[in-house]
């Protein structure tokens, strides 16, 4: 399946009014019409990678080495994840230790805070989750002792 096939089959009902309501709240601004909108989000669509149709995910954290050596399925990874690596760094006090890399159906993205933080951010890499379940795909230890945690690859872990 192409990327144009999978963002036309993905596109999530964003009320414009909803994300305007959104956006005001986080930022102070004029009304955000329906191209900036489309914009938006056509933007993180072309930028995120797809496996089988899931967008990849990633999420950046400082986490002490004990906390990930008891990591279990079904655990709560958080609900602010970036659809690019890069986006993992951005907003932390501290620099990730961890990065999560996890599959998600895109339909199961908060759209409308994604795309009012987007807007009134400017580019953020910011994807919002919650209440729903991501698929690990990897976990890269940037600082601490190495580990194997392929035994949870392919499980489901909440935001």
């Amino acid at each position: 399946m192409r990327l144009s096939e999978i963002v036309e089959s993905r596109k999530p009902r964003i009320g414009v009014r909803d994300v305007n309501d959104r956006i005001r709240r986080i930022m102070p601004m004029d009304n955000v019409g329906r191209s900036e909108v489309q914009s938006a989000y056509e933007d993180i669509m072309s930028s995120a990678e797809f496996e089988n149709g899931k967008m990849t995910v990633y999420r950046g954290m400082t986490v002490e080495q004990n906390w990930l050596t008891n990591l279990k399925p079904d655990e709560n990874l958080g609900r602010y994840w970036a659809y690019e690596r890069q986006g993992t760094f951005m907003g932390s006090w501290d620099k990730p230790n961890v990065i999560f890399t996890a599959l998600v159906d895109p339909s199961n993205i908060d759209w409308t805070t994604t795309v009012a933080q987007w807007i009134a951010i400017g580019g953020e890499y910011e994807i919002t989750l919650g209440g729903v379940q991501v698929v690990l795909k990897s976990i890269e230890i940037l600082k601490g002792d190495p580990m194997d945690f392929s035994s949870l690859y392919g499980q489901s872990f909440w935001t």
